[in-house]
């Protein structure tokens, strides 16, 4: 049932893992420069390598010992612990690199079935994975601009976690997805969503819906405002980034993107297929959810404005300045003539 949507969210995954892959990629081969050019400042006055930088007519032109005495030893040489940290950095990314290349889809999701605090618990774990790619890359820069100060910054990375993550980082890095599946008792799924959002961790929220017949109610519990549904969250959460989307838009892939990418927590609510729905089936149903405002689409971004309404953009609706829709029906008045009558597409034609 919810196979395309799932195989879109993984394949956006798949594009930030690969990202991330180029940039660990590029830091190992920043910092192996480094150490070849200190190789040559520490070593490139000694008699043999002047012979092989010199080639052949070196040895019987020039005195080569007496001249690596002149040279002396290059000023431009690194430090000592600089260049012990550098190496030792080296097989750390490339150990990070290795776990990332191998790292599955299924190790960065789960379920909204399963136990609230064993959710926590993987998604912990997966962002502090995360963290130590970043404290990486960011000790990484410290090098290669020689401004690391072990007096300052060990004591600084000593604990760092996904909570010291930048929003630059966490646009860039692979998500924590959770699956929600929410036809059937959407209050108490809901519940749960806003619980886990209400941690601060930058998981996204792909909430997966089939069937818009069911009353949504919202949830009874003191704990969810009264009314509250998945719609409304932005009004109840408005620290929380929120799409809703589905597959037959024209611009599903681009929403999708840009809720995975965000830098805080983001609810992404998709309308797919029902069990053994064809796709011409759900793609007039979702056609006509949209047009009748049963399933409007909608994008909340607190990153885009100071002004809450100024974070909302209703763009890709039908008629988005007017309250419904309208289709026009022809037919013939009592005397024969030909009449139209241009008439609302409310919810009401779409259930």
């Amino acid at each position: 049932m919810t196979e395309p949507t799932l195989q879109s969210v993984e394949a956006q995954w798949q594009r930030h893992r690969t990202t991330l892959d180029d940039a660990l990629t590029e830091a190992i081969g920043e910092l192996e420069d480094i150490v070849k050019l200190d190789e040559h400042h520490r070593h490139g006055h000694e008699p043999a390598e002047l012979e092989r930088s010199l080639g052949p007519l070196g040895p019987t032109s020039l005195d080569l010992s007496s001249l690596s005495k002149v040279l002396g030893n290059s000023p431009r040489a690194m430090a000592p612990e600089r260049l012990l940290r550098i190496k030792g950095l080296i097989p750390t990314l490339s150990e990070i690199r290795e776990t990332w290349s191998k790292m599955a889809f299924e190790r960065a999701c789960i379920d909204l079935e399963r136990d609230e605090s064993e959710i926590l618990a993987h998604a912990e774990a997966y962002l502090n994975g995360l963290a130590a790619v970043f404290r990486a890359f960011r000790i990484t820069q410290l090098e290669i601009r020689s401004k690391y100060d072990s007096a300052v910054h060990d004591a600084s990375f000593a604990d760092f976690d996904w909570r010291r993550l930048g929003p630059g980082e966490l646009q860039s890095s692979p998500p924590f997805v959770l699956i929600a599946r929410l036809d059937g008792d959407e209050g108490a799924r809901l519940r749960k969503v806003m619980s886990l959002l209400e941690t601060g961790m930058p998981i996204k929220v792909v909430a997966l819906r089939s069937n818009l017949r069911e009353p949504r109610r919202g949830s009874t519990s003191l704990l969810v405002p009264p009314g509250m549904t998945l719609e409304t969250l932005p009004f109840g959460m408005q620290g929380v980034y929120f799409v809703q989307t589905c597959g037959p838009v024209a611009d599903f892939e681009q929403r999708l993107f840009a809720a995975l990418c965000a830098p805080r927590p983001a609810v992404i609510s998709v309308l797919c297929e029902r069990e053994g729905e064809t796709q011409e089936s759900f793609q007039s149903r979702a056609e006509r959810a949209i047009r009748a405002r049963a399933f409007p689409l909608c994008v909340y971004d607190p990153d885009r404005d100071a002004r809450f309404v100024m974070c909302f953009d209703l763009s890709g609706n039908p008629s988005v300045e007017s309250q419904w829709t309208t289709e026009t029906l022809t037919g013939v008045d009592s005397d024969g003539n030909a009449v139209e009558i241009a008439e609302a597409f409310t919810v009401a034609h779409f259930a």
